[in-house]
């Protein structure tokens, strides 16, 4: 039996968790990422993948039974880039949510954190979606969860 580990970083997109209702009700790191557009939270490092990215990189791993992979750890970082960034986007595919949003968002993650996640892409054959598309996913989420909450 073979065996990896993965880290991913914040993990955005549509949650497709059974009884989402609320915010309160997404995974983690998506909830923890509402926070910080919409609430209070504060969130290090700002670098993010796709929760669908997550899902099939252990899909990849439980499946390709590799001497490659076994024993390893990765890391599951998509992209490196700014909650300002992500607001951006998040205001683009949503123009509703903008006057929601909090001012303060975070940094870009510094270049000395010199982290390293294109292993997992050599090892199993694996490609991050685009960061506009699961960001998108996460605000089309967002917006239904507050449409339906009255807060929008």
């Amino acid at each position: 039996m073979t065996f990896c580990t993965f880290g991913p970083a914040v993990a955005l997109g549509r949650d497709r968790t059974p009884g989402v209702k609320t915010i309160s009700d997404l995974h983690s790191s998506v909830a923890a990422a509402a926070q910080v557009l919409f609430g209070d939270g504060e969130l290090d490092p700002p670098a993010f993948v796709s929760l669908h990215d997550v899902a099939h990189a252990h899909a990849l791993a439980a499946t390709s039974f590799s001497h490659t992979t076994n024993g390893k750890r990765y890391l599951l970082i998509g992209h490196r880039s700014s909650f300002d960034e992500v607001a951006k986007i998040v205001g683009e595919k949503r123009p509703e949510l903008k006057k929601l949003m909090r001012g303060k968002k975070g940094g870009r993650a510094r270049d000395e954190y010199g982290w390293e996640s294109g292993r997992v892409e050599r090892d199993l054959g694996f490609k991050y979606e685009p960061l506009e598309e699961y960001v998108g996913e996460f605000a089309d989420q967002v917006y239904e969860l507050m449409h339906d909450a009255g807060q929008v």
